[in-house]
């Protein structure tokens, strides 16, 4: 959302100059007082901007802060208090948990956040169908933090409270999911995490990281790993040592290359190292045997090494947006590839043995540079959804008709549909629309 639309927002919701239910007090329409409010609004970012938008800023808090006080004070008055399985005491100014919440005998979710709460009262372990606790931006890491016997409690987050070190949470002995995103925390704190024995998915995102050698095999449990936003540029080779790794994602860092090892995460299925910088992939990426998808998205990759095609089990495959002038042949060998994004590339054909992918569904290749159509794509019979959008090409082919696809998009091509020589190919095209395929342009619309 830009911040004009935001600001737009703030003033219709009436969190900067409150709205009567119908009518102003001069008996102006809601319409024509919101347009007046507009009007002063645009005044004020004329003058001062930063001030408009603190103002705007603080307006929309304490709105938030008055809902929140209402649906605490529901809380308070609810004589059904054991029937909840939520209770949400976000922004409430408190500095421990309220008596009441002790009484909601099936609760199942807590949500703490933005509050001074540091202990976790001994009273929780009575709620014995206590999952998950959310304890987000309490400012944990200035403070010492106590925690209990939780039993029952599997997920927890902590998000945003300026840890560098993890809580003692050994007591929490059945956390199966931690959450420790925006922290402080320099290294993956294998210390802590690795007496957590239930503990199979931790998100560390927006951390500090490096990726320095360390015993990361003490971390035999965790199967779901997040990465992402932490600036990281290296990954030691120990790190391939959390061999029970399922889902790893290390988005948007800053990652030129890999470590050769990665083989060694021979459980990972899904992989994502969507915006980095990597130039070059490691040849054995191709012997990760259990992996279905992988994300390279937003990368500067120019070629793709043919160890890709030993990927037997990949479903899904995201290259779009690298440098990538040379897609391997190999990719033909992806017997059970299902979707496949090449498009934002430099491409100037594609593999004739694309032809082999029997199970592709989606195919976009999309802002490339190939100047005949792909044949080989009119024999995937189980494509459903292709983009060949702003490529140069200049001819449909008739075979594209027989295909059984739902979505079919050529945008930006250097074709005249009005010319006569081109009537043929817009026939087709109208009688692929007529038949329910979803076209892109609309050129039966452009010439009405």
């Amino acid at each position: 959302m830009t911040f004009r639309l935001f600001l737009l927002q703030i003033l219709i919701l009436g969190t900067f100059f409150p709205l009567s239910a119908q009518h102003s007090d001069s008996g102006k329409s809601v319409k024509g007082e919101i347009e007046e409010r507009m009007r002063i609004l645009r005044k004020m970012m004329r003058r001062d901007p930063k001030a408009a938008r603190d103002s705007l800023y603080q307006a929309r808090l304490l709105a938030n802060k008055e809902k929140d006080k209402s649906r605490i004070l529901g809380y308070q008055k609810n004589v059904d208090i054991d029937k909840l399985t939520s209770i949400d005491l976000s922004n409430g100014d408190f500095e421990e948990i309220p008596d009441f919440v002790f009484n909601a005998s099936n609760l199942e979710h807590l949500i703490l956040d933005d509050n001074q709460i540091v202990v976790l009262p001994k009273e929780l372990q009575d709620l014995e169908k206590l999952r998950s606790i959310s304890w987000d931006r309490n400012h944990l890491g200035k403070k010492k933090v106590r925690t209990r016997k939780l039993k029952g409690l599997e997920q927890l987050s902590l998000i945003g409270n300026d840890l560098s070190k993890v809580p003692k949470l050994r007591k929490l002995r059945y956390i199966q999911k931690l959450d420790l995103k925006g922290n402080e925390f320099t290294s993956i704190p294998i210390k802590h995490l690795r007496k957590l024995k239930h503990l199979n998915e931790v998100n560390i995102s927006s951390n500090p990281l490096e990726l320095r050698k360390a015993k990361y095999f003490k971390l035999s449990n965790i199967k779901k790993l997040t990465l992402s936003k932490c600036d990281l540029d290296s990954i030691h080779p120990t790190f391939y040592q959390m061999s029970s790794l399922e889902e790893l994602n290390m988005s948007e860092n800053k990652l030129t290359h890999l470590p050769d090892g990665i083989s060694n995460l021979s459980n990972l299925i899904n992989l994502s190292l969507y915006k980095n910088e990597l130039q070059s992939l490691t040849a054995d990426m191709g012997d990760l045997e259990q992996l279905e998808e992988i994300d390279l998205y937003y990368n500067q990759l120019k070629i793709i090494p043919g160890s890709i095609g030993n990927l037997q089990r990949l479903r899904i495959l995201y290259l779009s947006h690298n440098q990538i002038y040379d897609l391997t042949e190999e990719v033909g060998n992806l017997g059970l590839l299902e979707e496949l994004y090449v498009h934002h590339n430099r491409l100037s054909s594609l593999p004739a043995n694309i032809s082999k992918l029997d199970r592709l569904r989606i195919l976009h290749f999309q802002n490339n540079y190939l100047l005949q159509f792909p044949e080989s794509i009119l024999d995937l019979r189980n494509l459903q959804d292709l983009d060949i959008s702003f490529n140069d090409l200049t001819v449909l082919p008739a075979g594209i008709e027989k295909m059984g696809l739902k979505n079919f998009y050529f945008r930006g091509l250097d074709i005249d549909f009005e010319n006569q020589e081109s009537a043929r190919q817009r026939e087709m095209v109208l009688r692929m629309v007529k038949r329910g395929v979803n076209c892109k342009p609309e050129i039966w619309k452009e010439s009405e």
